[in-house]
């Protein structure tokens, strides 16, 4: 804690409002008699070594510092803000001061916040592997579950980039033999590291890609869909599957596993890359995650809806009881909610079904 300057909430009764005001109290007599700007802001911190953070100011105002203790009136609305600690971001609310006292530099003090605190106790297990499950499966066997239009399809993508890894090397190769200033695209003056991390990135890009859209190909020997329009999860909501996932498999299907996973996403962004080749990459990883339903089948027949077989309820008090709530600091960075459907076989690749773009009642997530 900054010793010149502290700061104190005071908040009213009832919990559903925020702190009616602030006082601060001015411990060093230096900064008497300035103009100063105060504010109170949530500030996104990524955990890399090259990080692109984030912050947003819920509240600021300029005043005088003209005695020892001043009072600062706040809005009366909640503030919707809280502190969390995670393996790729962490998040603070956050006073902060700026005191115009300098030519050059001015004083600035920020300290972290007693915002309303939010107890949760961690979902054993790892995050991401809960949302996503290491997918070991039968290139043969998934082939062979999809149609022959899908087959086609995907030896096409095959040939598409196998075509185009030759290309990158064709021109790699034409780049490095012809004369100097024939070159297609590799320029002879590049330091070889450069034409290196090129080559490097355009093959990574084209076999994700590639990888990618096959996978998606693989996918086809059922179709997951939701059987009906769902715009919110409320706290206490228990919803059978049959109304949340719907879908009829082309293929007999042995000793498949349906579960319905939920997590935090950390979001946020780093830099990646040195000089020409630097970007912004932004990411998505799981903080948190917690299973809600799990069921194993032993056998589901061609063509029968696969709700008729995983029959019960879903119940997301679990979900509200393990995660926080979304805060959405500017357009990248923050928590989301995210839960999604896993239909999981051993011999074909697995499938999902994503609720990624639901609303939630924040009060939900606190009284859980």
């Amino acid at each position: 804690m900054n010793e010149r300057v502290t700061f104190q909430l005071d908040r009213p009764d009832g919990e559903d409002r925020g702190p009616s005001h602030c006082t601060l109290t001015i411990n060093d007599s230096t900064l008497l008699g300035h103009e100063a700007t105060f504010r109170i802001l949530t500030k996104v911190t990524v955990k890399d070594s090259d990080p692109v953070n984030e912050e947003e100011v819920h509240f600021s105002t300029d005043l005088m510092l003209d005695q020892p203790a001043v009072r600062i009136d706040l809005p009366d609305e909640p503030l919707r803000t809280f502190s969390y600690d995670g393996p790729s971001i962490s998040i603070r609310t956050l006073a902060w001061l700026k005191v115009d006292d300098g030519l050059i530099f001015d004083t600035k003090i920020s300290q972290d916040l007693p915002v309303h605190p939010i107890d949760k106790e961690k979902p054993t297990g790892d995050p991401i592997r809960t949302i996503d499950p290491r997918d070991d499966f039968s290139m043969t066997a998934n082939i062979g579950a999809i149609s022959w239009p899908a087959r086609l399809l995907f030896g096409l993508v095959v040939i598409l980039a196998l075509g185009m890894i030759g290309g990158i090397f064709w021109v790699l190769h034409h780049d490095l033999t012809v004369p100097l200033g024939q070159e297609i695209f590799f320029e002879r003056g590049d330091s070889p590291m450069e034409t290196l991390l090129f080559t490097l990135a355009g093959l990574f890009f084209i076999v994700r890609a590639s990888w990618s859209l096959m996978k998606r190909i693989l996918r086809r020997y059922i179709l997951l869909t939701r059987p009906e329009p769902r715009s919110a999860i409320r706290l206490g909501d228990r919803i059978p599957v049959s109304r949340l996932v719907a879908g009829q498999s082309r293929i007999d299907l042995r000793n498949i596993e349906l579960r319905v996973v939920a997590a935090n996403l950390e979001c946020g962004q780093v830099w990646r890359g040195r000089g020409k080749n630097r970007s912004l990459e932004s990411f998505e990883k799981a903080g948190r995650a917690v299973t809600l339903y799990t069921k194993k089948v032993a056998h589901i027949p061609v063509g029968i809806p696969i709700a008729d077989y995983f029959t019960g309820d879903v119940d997301f008090t679990p979900m509200f009881k393990a995660l926080y709530p979304p805060l959405e600091i500017g357009s990248s960075h923050g928590l989301k909610v995210y839960w999604e459907i896993q239909l999981i076989h051993r011999d074909l690749v697995d499938q999902e079904l994503r609720y990624d773009d639901l609303d939630y009642v924040y009060e939900d997530f606190l009284e859980a």
